[in-house]
């Protein structure tokens, strides 16, 4: 284990044994320093300093069924200058489902997707690549889409990358939790697939749950799509919404 004060050199050193290569774990160092003084004499200062594991950084491989992940420093402020890699693996003939509950860059907060005090994006981000023939995708850049913290793989791994730049600020932290989507303040929007604006994943079976705020009803409309009538198939290789 070694303590490095700053997290810019992420790639090296590397520490080997028992025949592999293993990230040394890295740690940031927040201080706070504050100053007392009564008199032209001075009196020394008081200094208290915490050391942030940097879980995930600058890569990581979870292979339990079932997790959370959080940025490193979550529930505080984002660590800025960080670059990291996480790879979530499933079991062989699975597939990996994301939910991401909470996420705060800076630009707005999304709770479950709904969407808080929102700007333009700046350059720290989240990417979520679900196959490898597919690029990247980056979740939250348009707030209208209600959905855009669902995802899933289309084998058994799925990779997410944390990028932060030097002056970010906000929090984040991704878990895997109930996609219920209680709109709140919210009176409009779109509910899209998992792995938007990417192509949905096959033979996925998802239901989300739509809650008005006290009061208030939901009216849906539906684009591009064929209304089937009851006891209807979509035809083979076909999928189907249902309300």
């Amino acid at each position: 284990m070694e303590s490095l004060p700053n997290i810019r050199n992420t790639a090296e050193p590397l520490e080997r044994q028992s025949g592999y290569r293993r990230p040394t774990r890295l740690y940031y160092i927040s201080i706070l320093i504050t100053v007392f003084s009564s008199s032209t004499q001075g009196t020394g200062f008081s200094l208290k300093w915490r050391a942030v594991e940097l879980t995930g950084c600058p890569e990581q491989t979870y292979t339990a069924k079932e997790g959370v992940i959080s940025s490193p420093n979550y529930p505080h402020f984002l660590l800025p200058d960080l670059d990291c890699t996480i790879d979530i693996l499933a079991p062989a003939g699975k597939r990996v489902f994301l939910n991401i509950s909470f996420y705060d860059f800076g630009y707005g907060t999304f709770v479950n997707g709904v969407p808080f005090n929102t700007t333009s994006p700046e350059d720290s981000f989240l990417t979520v690549q679900v196959d490898s023939q597919n690029p990247p995708i980056q979740p939250f850049v348009n707030p209208n889409v209600l959905t855009n913290c669902l995802f899933v793989s289309i084998s058994e791994v799925m990779r997410l990358r944390l990028k932060t730049a030097e002056n970010v600020t906000g929090i984040v932290s991704f878990v895997n939790i109930s996609h219920v989507v209680e709109l709140r303040h919210v009176r409009s929007g779109r509910v899209s697939a998992p792995n938007w604006p990417g192509p949905a994943p096959p033979r996925s079976l998802l239901s989300t749950r739509l809650v008005a705020p006290h009061g208030y009803t939901l009216s849906l409309t539906v684009a591009g799509t064929t209304l089937a009538r009851p006891g209807d198939t979509c035809g083979d290789g076909q999928g189907w919404i249902e309300v």
